[in-house]
């Protein structure tokens, strides 16, 4: 990844939404829980962004 920084803000608005699965084109579809699971592979990976003004 090129930009980690343009990449964290531009999974801010994700974060926003209210969902529950995740379908994907490859790999397992996230049937429930998906917005805890989603954050902890950002958090993982260091790709959560941080709280705006923080």
């Amino acid at each position: 990844m090129r930009d980690r920084a343009a990449f964290k803000e531009s999974v801010r608005p994700i974060l926003e939404w209210n969902f529950q699965r995740i379908i994907v084109g490859h790999g397992e579809i996230i049937e429930t829980d998906a917005k805890r699971i989603f954050c902890e592979e950002l958090r993982a990976r260091n790709l959560l962004p941080t709280p705006e003004g923080v």
